[in-house]
């Protein structure tokens, strides 16, 4: 049923078809069924569905609640109890509207559905296999019950269902549904049209301007229905000519829908087509169509018996259908005129104007009035008065008589449905006259004489779709549906002093400029609006700015639009400081104000949210921690709402409900993007974390996931925010601080990635008080970490523990036992190394801890300490000796060696920090036993320089790699400074090539970045010239292009592209002379390949390597083994983590790096096409389909379908399938699973 009938309507329709059961969703209708529960005749049950996550107040059951408490005996016994019914027996009822009072009721036939759907599927031959529909049309709409869902069903099709109408969502759900056919209205059609107009325009070519119409509406949409209305033949002309077959169709409820259809591309102007298969047509004397045929349902009102509803098959029945055809040669059809008093509006809703003008009759002042509305977006009124009635006559001032007829207006607008309604009138200055053609000799209207007769008042009516007042300095935009929604006239909305005032319902709705020029009120919230025009029905249709806002939601008559753009406005809101207003109850009474919402979640957390922001005391927290759960079990769209609600806790004036919001969002997950807005609660000024708050988070439990996550929302700030700060946002990050250092005290386990974090915040020289803050807590945790290890009561004899190597001298050894006996040295090292807060001296055995001298090319002693445990751990630890950790610039080297270190966003390319001790003249780190880059170039000289086992690729990927872990270590300093010596004895790269991560051993050396050449110019002399010096033969492979293969592989590649862009201008002002020409010509071919190809990550390189050494020694492999290693090496170096394009070109250099020369060549067209189009998916793309046709051997077929889908099961078969004609040629994927 149709949710605009009102309740008299709706109880009119229970008791004429006995209804004992209804469904429903909203709130809303909820509520006007039970209001009718008295006035209907029959008892009926009602049962809730769509979205209601508890049972709501009263005894209204949830459906699946109902169903869940069945058993299967009562099921089988209510399914076997089913009368049988036959082809003739009435299947379903559609109710539509009526010229005047009730709705007609149509009755349809089982065989009227069946036939129906037998004769659409004649008219559209090509309509069938692997069909997808798109649908936004109602299941109370003839097309969206039949056409779209039966259609579906009948041609074994998808049937998607877009919940949302507007066009903002259509165009939204056309790419990511991607489907082939659309049925839609008129001014669905035109819009669709605007939209592809506007996005085509940027192009340079007819050819890209075909890539975007296919990028807006879905590279397999080929066919479409243009119903219930009137399309200009542009419309048609232009989604013919870009491949989409839109066809013209006339059609009736009373039909089952269509009547008549365009062929698919054979539309002609104006035509709605030529009748649908099975359908029967003649023309009365007058011209008027009528119709018979075998879907063409009968009215209710013929059945004598209302309880038994069959088909009259007794003799031939037309219907007439109440408009003038004429039928032209090529036998199309074209309406006329219309006969019946009634239209349809640019949405297809079917009006009687009659019965809408009857509720004016009998008015004072009132002689009669005519509506407006066929084919456009909204009704008006033409009025002509009764100047001989009193209350025209006591009305001297026109702008009174207007007044009073506002009012008139606005009372019948409250009992008509949305899009009944009147949006604005015209007084007219004479009557309608027989003599000028505009009424019968009974008085009835003639409408086309009428509307052509006062056109021009009519088209002033409708001169702009919006209305634009001025608010002080704002322009204010409000569409007209906006009006009509509310069911009140354009004089109604007016401005008042700062804002604007609906006195028809005396609602207020505050609009003015804050502080700063961005910001606005409205409402109950501040926006970030940067300008001076506000669309209010953005506002209103954006869940993203009207939840949480009370005065918002009270004056516009809000919806569900997510997919309504936000165009320059921040989805961050404010809560206005020094906000006065308090809501007792907001959850109890917000819902009710959205019943143009239907998902009950929304409406929870609107409520929820107005609570939270306008509540005090307990209510308010407690709505806070409502959100929070939800916030965990919503979608990305709902739970981005409900962050952006919390931030604007900020400003509330209660500490616990701001620390609960600032709790919540601690616990989520971080928000990436803060470069256009302020974090709310740094930039508050009020505190959000007190010491009961502090105390409260530090204690909770949170996984090691969440404290990254803080931790890279710390980073933001650090990177993103203004600095020096104030002294309020510098309190606030002291704050932040302290909650870090007590966490760490409740969850020692968590102390290690809190002192990196302190760490980066000392090194936070901009700020030098929050820096100097940032030490302090760090040498306050370090004091306590070590006092609570020394509370630790060890019997050890560590003499027989502990082996010293063979070689050191007996000073040596006392040093050592002075750092390591009876001290917390070694367990404090081992617990922070290594995460282990466990760890227990007394589990080493005797003998498990050796201590040997390092080779060392500083003026400090090492020593690697390796340790046992009975348990079967190992540790490796390297002991360092000197006497001045405690001196400025070694204090710094080892915050800088924590802080690259524990970077928050990336792998580590540090060994590990374990402790400093400065009063025993020790600090300990990880000790790195695989050999460095240097060892590895000395071994791969040692024999001769054509040694068979090494080859460039090798060579390639040891520097790749080195000069990857530079790149690496400067990003992880925020590019802050060079990561100590930049040589091959500093760099180790892990072997095989399979292991992840190369590291730097030590920042020894490490200076401040100055430029590019501050890392390139070291990697060229001590990687390059160093290595040619002592192994000259290795100049004639060593590239430099290899530097830059590792700045990618750190960095990313658009990062890469600025860095290599900033070198190249650095290098153009250094002397020609030695490397800068040839590094300089290796840079800019290797900057071209990035913008022309795909650049193939390391990993992935390697892999096809290994591949293609596994076939070198593997004669005439078969072709189920080829896969499995291809298979094994995506695990291996773990594929998966790079985009699809890199799995494809893994599988091109390996399983298909044979296949004959045209799979070859069609496998590079992909390549090369996914790598030019990035953001679409390759089952989207034409040359996927291309290269499964030139795949014959069923394994390699299989191959195939498991490469484009590699999470599908095995046994699972996929066609990758091009069809259409050669212009208008689009993919499908045709998958078979057998269940």
């Amino acid at each position: 049923l149709s949710v605009h009938f009102d309740s008299k309507t709706l109880a009119w329709i229970f008791d004429r078809l006995d209804i004992n059961v209804v469904l429903t969703d909203t709130e809303e209708n909820l509520r006007r069924l039970s209001s009718i529960r008295s006035q209907v005749k029959t008892p009926f049950r009602l049962f809730l569905i769509d979205d209601w996550r508890e049972q709501p107040a009263g005894d209204n059951p949830l459906l699946r609640a109902a169903c869940a408490r069945m058993g299967n005996a009562e099921i089988q016994q209510i399914v076997s109890g089913r009368p049988k019914r036959s082809l003739s027996d009435v299947a379903t009822v559609m109710l539509t509207s009526g010229s005047t009072g009730a709705p007609k009721g149509i009755s349809f036939t089982e065989f009227n559905l069946i036939s129906k759907r037998f004769a659409r599927g004649a008219a559209l031959p090509r309509v069938g296999d692997g069909e997808t529909l798109l649908c936004y049309l109602p299941l109370y709409h003839t097309f969206g019950r039949y056409l779209e869902m039966l259609g579906s069903i009948y041609w074994e099709g998808t049937y998607v269902f877009a919940g949302n109408p507007s066009a903002e969502t259509l165009v939204s759900r056309l790419r990511q549904v991607q489907p082939t056919g659309l049925i839609g209205i008129p001014f669905r059609w035109a819009q669709l049209k605007d939209h592809c107009l506007d996005k085509m325009s940027q192009a340079a070519s007819l050819g890209q301007q075909d890539e975007i119409f296919r990028r807006t509406v879905g590279d397999r949409l080929h066919w479409g229905l243009s119903a219930a209305g009137y399309l200009d033949p542009k419309v048609f002309h232009f989604f013919n000519r870009h491949g989409v077959d839109l066809c013209s169709g006339f059609g009736m409820t009373e039909a089952t829908g269509g009547i008549t259809m365009t062929p698919p591309g054979e539309y002609f102007d104006n035509s709605v087509g030529i009748p649908l298969p099975g359908i029967m047509t003649k023309f009365s004397k007058e011209g008027e169509l009528l119709i018979s045929g075998p879907y063409v349902g009968r009215y209710l009102d013929d059945a004598e018996d209302k309880e038994v509803f069959t088909a009259h098959d007794n003799g031939e029945y037309w219907l007439p259908t109440g408009d003038l055809f004429e039928k032209r040669p090529n036998g199309h059809f074209e309406i006329v005129d219309r006969l019946k008093d009634i239209y349809k509006n640019t949405k297809g809703q079917t009006i009687a104007p009659r019965r809408i003008e009857q509720r004016f009759t009998d008015v004072p002042g009132i002689k009669r009035t005519f509506l407006v509305g066929d084919g456009r977006a909204y009704n008006v009124l033409l009025i002509v008065p009764d100047h001989s009635d009193p209350v025209i006559q006591a009305t001297a001032a026109e702008e009174n008589i207007r007044e009073y007829f506002r009012q008139i207006v606005t009372a019948v607008n409250e009992d008509l449905a949305s899009y009944e309604r009147v949006v604005n009138f015209a007084i007219l200055g004479r009557d309608f006259e027989v003599a000028m053609g505009e009424l019968t000799a009974k008085g009835s209207y003639r409408r086309r004489a009428i509307e052509e007769h006062f056109a021009k008042i009519i088209d002033d009516l409708y001169r702009k779709m919006e209305v634009e007042l001025e608010v002080t300095d704002l322009t204010v935009r409000i569409p007209r549906w906006f009006f009509r929604d509310l069911g009140v006239v354009e004089d109604d909305i007016l401005v008042s002093d700062g804002g604007l005032v609906n006195r028809r319902r005396n609602l207020f709705l505050a609009i003015e400029r804050r502080d700063t020029d961005s910001v606005l009120r409205i409402g109950d919230l501040e926006y970030y609006v940067p300008d001076a025009l506000i669309d209010l029905g953005l506002f209103t249709r954006q869940p993203r700015l009207w939840i949480g806002n009370p005065a918002l939601v009270a004056f516009c008559p809000c919806r569900e639009g997510w997919d309504v753009p936000l165009q320059s406005i921040s989805p961050q809101v404010g809560l206005p400081e020094n906000s006065v207003q308090v809501i007792q109850n907001p959850a109890d009474e917000a819902p009710l104000s959205l019943p143009l919402v239907h998902k009950q979640r929304l409406k929870k957390v609107h409520g929820l949210s107005v609570q939270a922001l306008f509540g005090r005391g307990p209510a308010s927290a407690q709505a806070v921690g409502q959100l929070t759960e939800l916030l965990e079990d919503s979608d990305d769209r709902v739970s981005g709402v409900i962050q952006r609600r919390l931030e604007a806790l900020a400003r509330h004036p209660d500490i616990k409900t701001r620390a609960a919001a600032y709790r919540s969002l601690l616990l989520d997950e971080p928000i990436q993007d803060y470069s256009r807005v302020f974090p709310a609660f740094i930039q508050s000024g009020l505190p959000f974390l007190d010491e009961e708050s502090i105390e409260a988070i530090a204690k909770a439990h949170f996984e090691q996931r969440r404290l990254e996550a803080l931790r890279q929302r710390l980073h933001v700030y650090r990177t993103q925010l203004h600095w020096p700060a104030n002294d309020l946002v510098r309190e606030q990050f002291k704050n932040l601080l302290k909650l870090l250092v007590n966490f760490a005290r409740y969850h020692p386990e968590a102390y290690g990635t809190v002192r990196e974090e302190l760490a980066a915040w000392v090194l936070h020289r901009v700020d030098p008080q929050l820096s100097a803050a940032a030490e302090a807590y760090f040498d306050e945790m370090a004091r306590w970490c070590t006092m609570l290890l020394s509370r630790d009561s060890e019997d050890i004899n560590w003499a027989l523990k502990v082996t010293f190597e063979d070689g050191l001298s007996v000073g040596e050894v006392e040093i050592l036992k002075r750092v390591l006996f009876g001290t917390t040295m070694l367990k404090q090292a081992i617990r922070l190394t290594f995460d282990e807060p466990d760890f227990d001296i007394r589990e080493v055995p005797t003998g498990g801890i050796w201590v040997t001298r390092v080779v060392s090319r500083h003026q400090y002693i090492r020593y690697r300490i390796t340790v046992n445990s009975t348990s079967g751990k190992h540790f490796d630890l390297q002991l360092i000796l000197r006497e001045d950790l405690d001196e400025p610039f070694v204090r710094e080297t080892m915050f800088w060696m924590i802080a690259i270190g524990g970077y928050a966003h990336g792998s580590p390319v540090l060994p590990r920090f374990g402790c400093a001790r400065p009063e025993l003249g020790a600090m300990a780190v990880a000790y790195v036993s695989d050999l460095t880059v240097w060892e590895r170039i000395r071994e791969f000289t040692s024999v001769q320089p054509n040694r068979s086992h090494v080859s460039v690729k090798d060579w390639r990927k040891l520097f790749v790699r080195a000069s990857g872990a530079i790149f690496r270590a400067w990003r992880n300093s925020d590019f802050r400074v060079v990561p100590g010596a930049v040589a091959p004895a500093n760099i180790v790269v892990l072997e095989p090539d399979f292991r992840q991560g190369s590291s730097v051993l030590s920042l020894t050396g490490w200076a401040p970045y100055q430029n590019t050449l501050s890392l390139v110019k070291p990697i060229v002399r001590n990687f390059y010239e160093y290595t040619i010096a002592h192994y000259p033969w290795t100049k004639e492979y060593l590239d430099y292009s290899w530097i830059f293969d590792g700045c990618v592989e750190a960095l990313g590649v658009e990062k890469a592209k600025e860095f290599l862009d900033r070198l190249d201008d650095e290098l153009s002002r250094e002397p020609t002379e030695g490397y800068t020409a040839e590094l300089r010509s290796r840079l800019h071919d290797f900057r071209r390949c990035l913008d022309e190809k795909y650049h193939l990550p390391l990993p992935v390189q390697s892999a096809i390597d290994r591949f293609q050494e596994w076939q070198q020694a593997t004669p005439q492999p078969t072709a189920e083994a080829r896969e499995q290693i291809v298979d094994e090496l995506q695990k291996l170096y773990r594929v998966d983590r790079f985009p699809d394009i890199a799995r494809y070109h893994l599988y091109r250099h390996t399983y298909f790096g044979q296949a004959g020369a045209e799979a070859v060549h069609a496998f590079d067209q992909l390549l090369q096409e996914m790598f030019a189009r990035p953001n679409v998916l390759p089952t989207q793309m034409q040359a996927l389909s291309d290269l499964q046709a030139t795949l014959h051997d069923p394994t390699d077929r299989a191959v195939f379908s498991r490469m484009v889908f590699p999470k599908a099961k095995p046994v699972q078969k996929i066609e990758v399938l091009t069809i259409g004609e050669s212009e208008h040629r689009h993919v499908i994927v045709r998958s078979l699973i057998a269940d």
